[in-house]
């Protein structure tokens, strides 16, 4: 008993983020997981294309 009537008093002093600030936040997130997947794409696509040039050259050497 003594354990749920701890967590009672101790969930009474969690401050919870208004509804503004969750809206704001999500937010934020979408951004910058948007934003670091272009930036990851555009080097996954640089480095392909360098590498079908690279693979291009050696082959011609050969």
């Amino acid at each position: 008993m003594g354990f749920f009537k701890n967590v009672k008093s101790e969930m009474k002093k969690v401050v919870w983020p208004t509804k503004k600030q969750i809206l704001n936040n999500t937010g934020l997130v979408i951004i910058l997981v948007i934003a670091i997947a272009a930036i990851v794409l555009s080097f996954d696509m640089l480095i392909s294309v360098l590498d079908k040039y690279f693979w291009a050259f050696v082959s011609s050497k050969v």
